[in-house]
């Protein structure tokens, strides 16, 4: 009898047939100036064909000769995100590290790219499934170098974003008269509004110390009178930032937080217990409780209290 592992398919894509080379390959045009998003390095230029000379293939579609770079790009901001910072699936939180020191750049070329197919109705085309990609990275070169030579000439291959299988990726090959603008973009850091909903859309949510700097933490003197109210001065938070239930790292264990909320009209605070609900698990075990989404609307402030091991507390607004 076959063991489990033995069931199904290799999960590799097959290598380009031998008929590619005499075949029409499917292609979509993307217009001149249309806007393409990429995800890099904020210390690197937004425009990179890679790996670079005298590297070895090292991402999906990097030619396996070497004979040209390759740039990748999203046809969206979510999915040049997903495929950069979403990489590990069973993780609930982005850590800051995979934020600080990365930006968002959009960019245009001046002229058409003539772009394969090679997902939906594409891949049969062409012969292959859609373990190019998802699979192993080792046929997806042969398949880029395959692609260059073709006499259709095309500039690149799009593919489906392996974290998010409604996104389209494009992998684009380094032609000589391929030029390209960088039309707009921002570190992640000065646009974290935004990061954090989009990570809400796949239920993700960025570490507590991604907001630290959007906190005022107050003293613990001002939490003497806290079950008749702590006055607040606080500006209100948009729900999207509140969405990511952002915690100080330094609370770790004892009672778990009380949740504080209040109208901006009002300057006191009305206290109301920190109660388990769906998204248990997000504290990683800091609080004897656990966290419940809270999103009320942009008029609402909120803002926690929590004691940690020496019995001490601190009230942050969020």
């Amino acid at each position: 009898m076959a063991s489990g592992k033995d069931r199904g398919p290799s999960g590799a894509a097959p290598p380009p047939p031998d008929w590619l080379v005499g075949s029409g390959l499917p292609i979509d045009i993307i217009p001149a100036g249309q806007i393409l998003h990429r995800v890099h390095r904020s210390a690197l230029e937004p425009v990179f064909f890679g790996p670079g000379g005298g590297v070895p293939a090292t991402n999906r579609f990097d030619s396996t000769t070497g004979r040209f770079g390759v740039l990748y790009v999203g046809t969206s901001r979510a999915g040049a995100l997903a495929e950069t910072i979403l990489r590990n699936p069973q993780r609930l939180m982005v850590s800051m590290t995979e934020i600080t020191g990365r930006s968002v750049s959009e960019l245009a070329c001046a002229r058409p790219l003539k772009i394969v197919r090679m997902h939906g109705t594409g891949l049969q085309a062409v012969g292959t499934d859609n373990a190019i990609s998802t699979g192993p990275y080792g046929p997806c070169g042969l398949w880029t170098d395959a692609l260059w030579d073709h006499p259709d000439r095309p500039d690149g291959l799009a593919y489906q974003s392996r974290h998010d299988s409604g996104e389209i990726c494009l992998a684009l090959f380094e032609r000589g008269d391929m030029e390209f603008s960088h039309v707009g973009g921002a570190p992640l850091t000065s646009i974290l509004k935004d990061v954090a909903a989009i990570l809400e859309m796949y239920g993700k949510s960025l570490s507590p110390g991604a907001l630290r700097g959007t906190l005022a933490v107050a003293s613990p003197a001002s939490l003497e009178s806290r079950d008749n109210g702590v006055r607040q001065t606080g500006s209100p938070v948009d729900p999207a930032i509140l969405s990511v239930l952002a915690h100080e790292n330094k609370i770790a264990t004892g009672p778990a937080p009380a949740i504080f909320a209040s109208d901006v009209s009002r300057p006191r605070l009305s206290a109301g217990p920190h109660r388990p609900g769906p998204q248990c698990g997000r504290c990683f075990g800091r609080y004897q409780m656990s966290c419940r989404p809270f999103s009320p609307a942009t008029s609402t402030r909120i803002a926690w209290i929590g004691w940690g091991k020496d019995g001490s507390s601190s009230l942050t607004e969020m």
